[in-house]
């Protein structure tokens, strides 16, 4: 290939990525990965939109007397692109009615967690009463059992006093006893 159509080859894909990378800050291309240096711009090919790797990086330079100016639009459209894009202004009136529903929310919110606590707090003192309250009749259901146990006690010592003297009793006497009444109906 002689000099002038590697010129022409070099201005067309110059051209070519100063058009893409228009596009792309427009916003009318948002589907293409854009290089983000010069040097990676020089090496990039993207076959679908026609861009092949330029070889030279003598020519892709912004000190280049021919193809200069066009290198530093390139530099200057991707500091474009590097840039946040800014978000759009709202109107101060949707600002506001989206402060005031957001606000009506968190009041809505704010209410009907006040209310579970309420709810909750009331729960949580009618369990502790009857905490309380199977705790004290725990208490005298214990006491109960040991007067029960004591009096099982004293009930058993008195039938073995009884059984004793039934004992003493028959080894006295030959009359054989058929009955023997505790005090209890049976």
């Amino acid at each position: 290939m002689d000099n002038l159509k590697r010129q022409q080859k070099l201005k067309g894909q110059i051209e070519l990525r100063i058009e893409l990378l228009n596009k792309k800050v427009s916003g009318e291309l948002d589907d293409i990965v854009i290089p983000n240096s010069l040097t990676k711009l020089r090496l990039w090919s993207e076959e679908q939109y026609g861009i092949e790797t330029i070889g030279s990086p003598s020519s892709f330079v912004t000190t280049h007397p021919e193809h200069g100016n066009k290198i530093r639009l390139l530099q200057k459209l991707l500091g474009q692109l590097r840039k946040p894009k800014k978000t759009k202004q709202k109107p101060a009136s949707k600002k506001l009615s989206e402060v005031v529903k957001e606000n009506k929310r968190l009041l809505n919110l704010l209410q009907n967690t006040a209310n579970q606590y309420v709810q909750h707090s009331h729960e949580l003192r009618r369990l502790r009463e009857n905490t309380v309250l199977s705790q004290s009749i725990e208490k005298g259901l214990r006491e109960a059992l040991k007067e029960a146990n004591a009096d099982l006690t004293q009930a058993k010592s008195e039938i073995s006093r009884l059984r004793s003297q039934l004992l003493k009793s028959e080894n006295t006497r030959s009359a054989k006893v058929t009955k023997v009444d505790f005090g209890k109906d049976d």
